[in-house]
């Protein structure tokens, strides 16, 4: 054990005995004796020649231990101008060296140095060097806890064993997880993973998993202040989260710390990291559902509660942080699929769906999916839905990006043919409205989104069969004096905000006689649908293709438009005399002219 202790443990320096011992007698003797002169010499020569040998030994021994203390700083000073693989080489030594005998284990400490090696592949190397050296070290019992009482050499050897882990390797991968690029962040969670089974098998820390290296580190991966990477999900997911059912309960656990700490959604002083925060604890969450085998990663520590229940506070605690406008797309796209079916309370996601509709958009509309998803499976008595559904009918909504995604939802709220007559004729009505002002490549998606209402609504039909107001002789029948003859007598109310007050079903679909004249051709053909019965035999039609037009395809399809040989295409409003004769008028000044 001492000569484990010795290179490790401060040894103090002792002056040999013996060397003063025969310093003293060689005096005596010269004395006493009074001899000749070259007996005494010869005679102090033989006591200083056979008592001094012990003072040389232990003069070589300092000063070889100045020696290598001085090479040693000298290497130590070196570690940063080592190449990768020169310091590859020497951690595998070291490595070596320490896992044969513990008598070598301060050496593990340059091992630590290179962790900070400006080479990646370095940095790496070096910390799986020390996960295995002090694997080995667990193994032996010397990192198992420490009675302060106990003042014997192997208690400072093991306290010495665990100040060195916890604060030097612990940390190392601690760091390395937080700050390291992608593949260093692997490194360092599969190194956590690793070291958190070793310690529940030697007994190192007191709760396996709760005070291990790997909650840190799992800690330290949420809040690295940047967007996890996703190998390491990849990571975390596959190679244990879906495999061993503690690990994960640990990982929900830890999102939960991460995100119970920090800002709410109603503070004004909100950070960047508090924001990256939400998206990593968001990401892991939705990519590692309680759903998987039941396999211990570490022994049962018993009064357990079920994964689903630490799933549901992870979330919970998750959405009550701010978050990015794309993490509440995110989360809300995929909150009805890959969320709900694994929370034992669906229905506490109410006030969360309700706070996102407030945020307008295409998060409005991603909230009230939510929401229908709670009404119709979960019993949710929500009866401001479809007044919020029909607020956000609008040109923004036909002008967005996301116009596709929005009708589909919108066909799909109010598909029941429960529904009251009177809720589908106010959709219905202020799709035809809105048909009128909108830019031309929306008008189509206006009269798919009314012909698959009347298609499978036979309530509303009277919209259509309703007559429309006809034009008092002398009337101009321009497109402006129809708009405003028939809205001066519709009964209609587009200013109300409640489908109930609007009053859609006295009205009449007496657009879509405007329609029927708008000045692009494909749209004037696309309202003739509605010349035929419209009954539920009819094909739906598609809103993909509706949503898809724009300006440019609209164009496109014109100009590459196959025109019958013989046919007069208009090219200008009246027919000139000639080329000339109109390029000359087109200069001439009024007088000219007259």
């Amino acid at each position: 054990l001492h000569s484990q202790l010795s290179p490790i443990m401060p040894r103090k320096a002792t002056e040999s005995k013996t060397s003063s011992a025969a310093l003293d007698s060689q005096k005596k003797n010269d004395s006493a004796n009074g001899g000749s002169e070259l007996r005494g010499k010869r005679a102090a020569g033989s006591a200083i020649s056979m008592d001094a040998e012990p003072v040389n030994k232990s003069k070589k021994a300092r000063i070889e231990k100045a020696e290598d203390a001085q090479n040693s700083v000298v290497e130590d000073k070196d570690l940063e101008s080592l190449g990768a693989e020169e310091a590859i080489k020497l951690i595998q030594d070291i490595e070596q060296e320490c896992r044969e005998s513990l008598s070598k284990g301060a050496q593990a400490k340059r091992i630590l140095e290179l962790c900070v090696h400006n080479s990646s592949k370095v940095r790496t190397s070096s910390l799986r060097a020390l996960c295995r050296i002090v694997s080995v070290w667990m193994q032996a019992g010397y990192l198992a806890q420490v009675s302060p009482e106990d003042k014997s050499k192997t208690a400072k050897l093991r306290s010495w064993c665990r100040k060195f882990y916890m604060s030097g390797v612990a940390a190392a991968v601690i760091r390395m997880v937080s700050f390291g690029s992608t593949q260093e962040q692997v490194c360092a969670l599969r190194c956590a993973a690793g070291l958190c089974a070793r310690e529940a098998e030697c007994k190192v820390v007191s709760a396996p998993l709760t005070d291990s290296t790997l909650s840190r580190a799992l800690e330290a991966a949420i809040s690295c202040g940047h967007a996890l990477s996703p190998d390491s999900i990849k990571v975390l997911s596959e190679e244990y989260c879906i495999k061993f059912l503690d690990f994960r309960k640990e990982l929900y656990r830890c999102c939960e710390r991460a995100c119970s700490s920090s800002a709410s959604p109603g503070d004004s002083d909100i950070s960047e990291e508090q924001l990256i925060t939400s998206a990593n604890a968001l990401d892991l969450l939705l990519a590692c559902p309680p759903a998987g085998a039941d396999d211990l990663f570490v022994e049962a520590t018993g009064n357990e509660m079920s994964d689903k229940k630490a799933y549901g506070l992870a979330i919970f605690a998750t959405l009550r942080r701010p978050m990015h406008t794309n993490t509440f797309k995110k989360v809300l796209s995929v909150l009805k699929d890959d969320v709900i079916p694994h929370l034992n309370q669906p229905l506490l996601l109410a006030d969360f769906l309700t706070r996102s509709y407030d945020e307008g958009g295409v998060i409005s509309m991603l909230a009230l999916n939510g929401l229908f998803h709670l009404i119709h499976k979960h019993n949710l008595d929500y009866p401001e839905f479809y007044p919020k559904l029909y607020a956000l009918l609008s040109v923004e909504t036909l002008m967005a990006r996301h116009r596709k995604k929005f009708f589909t939802l919108a066909e799909m709220f109010l598909r029941s043919s429960l529904l009251p007559a009177y809720l589908v004729g106010a959709f219905v009505k202020r799709a035809a409205r809105l048909a009128l002002v909108a830019p031309t490549p929306c008008v189509p998606l206006c009269i798919v989104f009314i012909f698959n209402l009347i298609r499978r609504h036979q309530s509303i039909h009277s919209l259509l069969h309703r007559g429309a107001r006809t034009l008092q002789p002398g009337e101009k029948s321009s497109f402006d004096g129809l708009v405003a003859a028939a809205k001066g007598t519709d009964p209609y109310d587009d200013s109300q905000q409640d489908p109930a007050d609007c009053n859609a079903l006295a009205s009449s679909l007496w657009e879509l006689t405007l329609l029927k004249h708008h000045a692009h051709p494909d749209i004037a053909t696309m309202v003739a649908c509605f010349d035929t019965p419209v009954s539920r035999q009819r094909t739906a039609l598609d809103v993909e293709e509706a949503a898809s037009m724009t300006f440019f395809s609209l164009v496109d399809r014109e100009a590459t438009r196959r025109v019958k040989a013989g046919t007069d295409v208009p090219v200008a409003i009246a027919r000139p005399d000639g080329v000339m004769s109109a390029m000359t008028a087109a200069f001439m000044s009024p007088a000219e002219k007259q």
